[in-house]
């Protein structure tokens, strides 16, 4: 037996490593931040009751005040739910009318945040081009936020 037979058969049968798979967990959030942000006229102008909101110079506990007003909604994806399925839900809870959102853009800076929870490396999603376009009608940037948590 030659030292290259002895090498294939410690590493036969067995698995080295796995590649690619689902996100394992993730969260899906539209936020608006502004000075002058007002969290009850949001609030009616979206619709929606937001997961939390602060007006700047709001007080935090054992904090400063916020130095910006906070609006946001935020969804935690089932455990096998997609990052697109999830942000498509939240998406459809909020105005659909270009206007609405244009309106908004103009006096607030908006953001739809994606969480990723990952318990093993090389883990993947896409987001079509109709979820994209949601996401382009609100004028907001698009932000991903990726944990290893189960790595190290």
């Amino acid at each position: 037996m030659t030292e290259d037979d002895n090498v294939t058969s410690i590493w036969k049968n067995k698995v080295v490593a796995e590649v690619g798979g689902r996100v394992d967990r993730t969260s899906a959030t539209v936020a608006l931040y502004g000075d002058e942000l007002d969290p009850d006229e949001l609030t009616a102008t979206l619709g929606c009751l937001p997961s939390h909101a602060h007006r700047r110079g709001d007080r935090k506990p054992h904090n400063p005040p916020w130095e910006t007003g906070a609006w946001l909604v935020t969804m935690e994806g089932e455990p096998d739910q997609d990052p697109e399925s999830l942000l498509v839900s939240l998406l459809e809870r909020l105005p659909q009318e270009a206007d609405t959102w244009r309106g908004l853009s103009r006096r607030f800076r908006i953001s739809v945040g994606i969480g990723l929870f990952l318990s093993d490396w090389n883990r993947g999603f896409e987001l079509s081009s109709d979820c994209l376009r949601r996401v382009l009608l609100t004028g907001a940037s698009l932000d991903f936020d990726i944990y290893a948590n189960g790595l190290g």
